[in-house]
């Protein structure tokens, strides 16, 4: 059962993107853009949860204006560094045509923000879109409050996954946002796209017996499928 959900945490984070989990590849400090931080709480959705994590974040205010709009550029399943937010797409143009500060905020789980101490199965259950999602609504709620923001203008930016947050976040907290840029954003893809599927088994043939285990998982599902018992596996083991 261990190795079942060890295969499946890995299938994740190839699938997932190129950063690697808690750590990736940083840059030096940057004195134009110190690293800030920002406390979360661990669970959103459990009230009697009262941990938190401090979230690491990025400020560009060199072009701001006050009355300007607000951009949040969202972290990808990467390390958020300056070298990541300063030239991945087009947002500090943006911030600069129209007088914009632009906060930069590292995903949940990935870089230097550590929500929990460990990668084990029990700590991965916080790393959810969902918990994601509310990671930055309250950013933007208490950053309002913070700057004392009135009435802003924020909008969102995001590539690729983070550009599905964009599009989601926007549906979901449309009276936090104004607007929101998915750049390469899969929004109309189906379920089953097999160029995708072919990537990830070029990914997984990377790493020597990665792709052989991951097509045992995916047999073992099939063949649980198909008995009562084998459905009851499943749906103990994915409660």
């Amino acid at each position: 059962m261990n190795t079942f959900l060890v295969c499946l945490v890995c299938l994740f984070l190839v699938v997932e993107g190129a950063g690697s989990l808690v750590s990736g590849i940083e840059d030096g400090p940057s004195t134009a853009y110190p690293e800030q931080w920002f406390d979360q709480k661990l669970d959103h959705f459990n009230v009697v949860d009262s941990r938190y994590w401090k979230q690491r974040y990025y400020v560009v205010d060199k072009f701001y204006k006050p009355g300007g709009p607000v951009f949040l550029f969202i972290g990808q399943q990467a390390a958020l560094t300056t070298t990541v937010f300063t030239r991945n797409g087009a947002w500090i143009e943006y911030a600069k045509t129209f007088h914009a500060i632009g906060f930069a905020v590292e995903h949940r789980f990935y870089g230097k923000s550590h929500p929990t101490p460990d990668l084990s199965v029990n700590s991965l259950q916080y790393l959810t879109v969902e918990q994601a999602q509310e990671d930055l609504a309250t950013f933007i709620v208490e950053t309002n409050k913070e700057r004392n923001f009135k009435n802003p203008k924020w909008i969102i930016f995001g590539g690729s996954y983070a550009g599905l947050m964009t599009t989601w976040f926007q549906y979901k907290f449309p009276h936090l946002v104004t607007g929101a840029v998915a750049d390469s954003a899969p929004v109309l893809s189906p379920v089953f796209i097999t160029e995708y599927h072919v990537t990830v088994g070029e990914d997984l043939r990377t790493e020597s017996g990665c792709y052989e285990a991951v097509s045992g998982i995916f047999d073992e599902i099939r063949a649980s499928l198909k008995t009562d018992a084998g459905v009851k596996k499943l749906q103990s083991l994915f409660r």
